[in-house]
């Protein structure tokens, strides 16, 4: 490749350093619009830095280039590096310009490119290809063709589905966006502090504190039950976290220095999942019947042993339903015999465990629909 030669690259990667330093990486179109024949071998690396010797304009906003465009550079010098064991050009830029002259058929090429080569990478279907019918991560390693006829129908039954489900979730998206009723809805990154308050609400704090505590099933990291304790203060409650990576989980330096000042105890983490076998577990099925309440905000696949367990426990519960995971539990059927597909659907199935669920909403965006028991609802 000759010194100070304009060529036209389509952006594989752009990563912008401060306002005066860009690193892209591409690859070279040819003068028919397609891209050379060679997927790994010929992506250039380009250097970018706003100097005296940058001709025109610097491109020094954020979104100037975009993983898509074709832009035409001029090459000053190759610098010889390592990256990652390997050995690379880093080509210095003189010139950049984002051109809309060149055909844009760059993309199509590097997915033919692919075909042709019989690139192993290729066996599985690209999914925003399928879904969106185009994909911008290019050279993407999914396939963006259809082999048969048989994967074709498959394909086709996917999509239906899909659109179904999706109606069927618009249809009833009115039961999350119930505008006036409940005043402002905040953020649902506060639904940690939005849900203590909505707990110690509705809960008797006395009754929390009685038993083992408080169980925050699924509750990851542990904001719902750090923001619990803080807002409790000194009534001493006792709140566990289930969860696969609890043990992972640190409490922050500032949480740590919070519940110091409130004199509240800290919440115990526990490194295990939780479902309807949880009484093979000794630590587990302890925990579980003697504590006071049992919560989970969006708990995914545990929200139904929630309610289940809490139910034949005759234990007060509350769960903020999310995911459905339908084919995790290909039985849950609704109270008209349909699959659970939808989280309205996991809502349906729910309340169909007993006649006194009650419904709640949290005062925040996305789903927020609270169901939950009191004591009394068992009496």
């Amino acid at each position: 490749m000759g010194s100070k030669s304009y060529v036209y690259i389509v952006v594989l990667r752009d990563r912008r350093l401060g306002k005066g330093l860009r690193f892209i990486d591409g690859i070279k179109v040819v003068e028919n619009g397609g891209i050379e024949n060679s997927i790994g071998r010929k992506i250039l690396k380009l250097k970018c830095t706003a100097s005296e010797k940058f001709e025109g304009s610097f491109p020094s906003r954020r979104n100037a280039i975009k993983r898509g465009d074709t832009i035409r550079v001029k090459l000053d010098r190759g610098e010889n590096i390592i990256s990652n064991g390997n050995k690379l050009v880093l080509w210095h830029v003189s010139c950049l310009d984002v051109v809309k002259d060149v055909p844009r058929k760059s993309l199509d090429s590097l997915n033919l490119l692919q075909r042709d080569l019989g690139d192993p990478r290729t066996k599985s279907l690209c999914k925003s290809w399928i879904n969106g019918g185009k994909c911008v991560n290019v050279p993407c390693m999914y396939r963006h063709y259809i082999l048969n006829l048989e994967e074709e129908e498959r394909v086709n039954r996917l999509m239906k589905k899909k659109k179904q489900v999706k109606e069927k979730e618009s249809k009833f998206q009115s039961d999350y966006n119930q505008d006036g009723q409940h005043g402002e809805r905040q953020n649902k990154r506060l639904r940690a502090k939005l849900f203590s308050e909505w707990i110690l609400h509705h809960f008797d704090i006395s009754k929390l504190t009685e038993g083992s505590g408080v169980v925050d099933i699924a509750g990851g990291k542990g904001l719902v039950a750090i923001e619990l304790l803080l807002q409790a203060k000194s009534n001493h409650v006792n709140v566990a976290v289930i969860d696969p990576s609890a043990r992972k989980t640190k409490i922050s330096k500032h949480h740590l220095k919070l519940l110091g000042k409130c004199n509240s105890t800290l919440p115990v983490f526990i490194a295990k999942s939780f479902d309807e076998n949880f009484h093979r577990d000794i630590e587990l099925k302890t925990i579980i019947q003697n504590c006071s309440f049992m919560f989970g905000m969006h708990p995914d696949q545990a929200t139904g042993s929630i309610v289940q367990t809490a139910i034949a426990l005759r234990k007060p519960f509350a769960v903020v339903p999310c995911c459905v995971f339908s084919q995790d539990f290909p039985d849950r059927k609704t109270s008209a015999g349909l699959p659970v597909e939808t989280v309205n659907d996991l809502i349906d199935w729910i309340q169909s465990q007993h006649i006194n669920i009650r419904t709640a909403f949290l005062p925040m965006t996305g789903r927020n629909k609270v169901l939950y028991m009191l004591p009394e609802d068992y009496e």
